[in-house]
């Protein structure tokens, strides 16, 4: 049994709290490809092939908790591999933002290149 961790926001920013929803990897970037409309998990792997499946589905069900992002099945009797994710009306409030955070890397960039990263 997987535990979960109940985390109370009532004192927290509300930049602290798009950090934590936003935090990861990959989760932009699904939630950008998402923008477009409904992906497979195999799809969104293919468009991050560095992030391979496992890491993919991971930030997936992190990203469905907040409900940024939610998974349909086939009503028919499909296997449960062709069911599908695409974002909900909250997850796509985020595109604009991520589309911001984008523009602000690219423009800093070459400021940033080569900086030693501090842990």
């Amino acid at each position: 049994m997987l535990y979960h961790k109940k985390i109370n926001l009532e004192n927290e920013s509300g930049a602290r709290i798009t950090i934590l929803v936003l935090g990861g990897k990959w989760k932009p970037q699904i939630i950008m490809a998402l923008a477009n409309g409904k992906l497979r998990p195999s799809q969104l792997a293919r468009l991050m092939p560095s992030a391979g499946i496992r890491v993919v589905n991971q930030q997936l069900r992190g990203l469905m908790e907040y409900g940024i992002v939610q998974r349909q099945s086939p009503t028919s009797n499909a296997t449960p591999h062709s069911s599908y994710y695409m974002l909900t009306s909250i997850g796509r409030t985020l595109i604009p933002i991520i589309e911001q955070l984008e523009r602000w890397g690219n423009d800093f960039r070459t400021d940033f290149n080569n900086r030693t990263e501090y842990i």
